[in-house]
């Protein structure tokens, strides 16, 4: 007895040192380590509705902005899994699922506080934890982790420890080979299928698969809602989710049409309305790619011909000279025009003067003498008409002295 109660004084000073670190209220660690635990704790479980996805923005954005914050939030994870046999399993699931998440955003703010403790917790857990769902989740992000995050030195450890026991035999009741992952990186297609067609699954796998569908269609929401619509068509941690959806979903439609047995009122009620948590996880996503599919394709057309634009504009405006020298020509441009028929043979334009012309028309059309001078003086190219012997009147054709 006093053996037990030293134990748990031990296990509980321990609780009590790492709690120590009080942080200002407003800080990014306190909200970090509220969130998360607000996140991982909130609930009763992924039986039950709740909207512990509005904490994963805060989660992120406390964790880029403040390297301190990542670390508490290393280990506040760490400290979840450090009890293999906690019978909240959901508090491991919601926290293996935060690795995955802040393994990619911040990536190497948090990755860097994986150490040695943290790697035998997570070998602990692996090797004694006794919930399914943890279990499968925990192999299937290690894989991830091998398959997809070879080139981050932060997680080498972690994934030499899962290189390592994943050759292990499975001795274990909880490591059953059908929790291995698949190949294609979509492991509920081989975990949510019953072993046999038509045939529905034992109450507690069955329990567990539908638990887990849940969590699967919750969590996508959240990943969703907490990504930029422009990077989620991109998002491979946003897609595996959503195959793992439609995955689950096939296989939930299954159980329903099983004949052997038959699902009871009660259990195809609960397959019904868990199939359409998950249809309403993957219509969601399908319409959030589409949503980012437009944004890029906005960026894309209209960004590059913005910056094309102004450059061209200020490449043609570059040679300014040319602009502002006018091209019309010299304004003052009538004069020439009004002397250009007229100084073919010179510059000096010859005007009529009757004052040099002081004779007396017998026929008293001296004004159609006078037009008709100036008409001869135009066809003749302005030259001088006077001669020796008079003027020359077309109109009459009579010699005027």
């Amino acid at each position: 007895m006093k053996r037990i109660i030293g134990t748990w004084n031990r296990q509980k000073s321990l609780r009590l040192t790492r709690s120590d670190p009080v942080y200002p209220d407003g800080s990014p660690e306190a909200i970090l380590l509220k969130e998360v635990t607000a996140f991982c704790e909130s609930g009763n479980g992924p039986n039950q509705g709740r909207d512990d996805y509005l904490h994963l923005p805060a989660i992120v954005e406390a964790a880029e902005s403040s390297a301190n914050a990542a670390r508490e939030a290393a280990l506040r994870i760490r400290k979840y899994l450090s009890n293999p046999a906690k019978s909240q399993g959901y508090v491991q699931y919601n926290a293996i699922m935060l690795i995955r998440i802040l393994s990619d955003n911040p990536g190497h703010t948090f990755t860097r506080n994986i150490d040695s403790k943290f790697v035998a917790t997570v070998k602990e857990l692996l090797r004694e934890g006794l919930d399914a769902s943890v279990h499968h989740i925990l192999r299937e992000t290690l894989t991830i982790f091998e398959t997809q995050k070879t080139g981050d030195g932060d997680l080498a450890p972690l994934i030499a420890m899962w290189k390592h026991e994943k050759k292990r035999p499975a001795q274990q009741p909880h490591a059953q080979p059908n929790w291995q992952p698949g190949p294609n990186m979509a492991p509920q297609q081989n975990t949510t299928r019953p072993s046999r067609p038509g045939t529905l699954p034992p109450p507690d796998e069955l329990a567990s698969r539908v638990s887990e569908a849940k969590t699967t269609a919750t969590l996508l929401i959240q990943l969703i809602q907490s990504t930029p619509s422009n990077e989620i068509p991109s998002n491979d941690l946003i897609k595996e989710f959503s195959d793992r959806c439609q995955s689950a979903s096939r296989s939930l439609q299954g159980f329903m049409q099983c004949k052997n047995p038959p699902p009871d009122d009660n259990t195809l009620l609960t397959l019904i309305e868990t199939n359409d948590q998950l249809s309403v996880a993957t219509s969601k996503y399908q319409r959030a790619v589409l949503t980012g599919r437009k944004a890029q394709e906005v960026g894309n057309s209209s960004s590059p011909p913005l910056d094309g634009g102004i450059s061209t504009v200020y490449m043609r405006q570059a040679p300014s000279p040319l602009a502002a020298q006018p091209e019309v020509g010299p304004v003052p441009e009538p004069p020439p025009l009004r002397t250009a028929a007229s100084t073919r043979n010179g510059n000096i334009r010859y005007q009529y003067n009757p004052d040099e012309f002081q004779v007396q028309n017998p026929f008293a059309d001296g004004q159609v003498a006078s037009d008709s001078t100036d008409e001869i003086s135009t066809i003749s190219g302005g030259q001088n008409n006077k001669t020796d012997h008079g003027l020359f009147h077309r109109g009459t054709g009579r010699l005027f002295p």
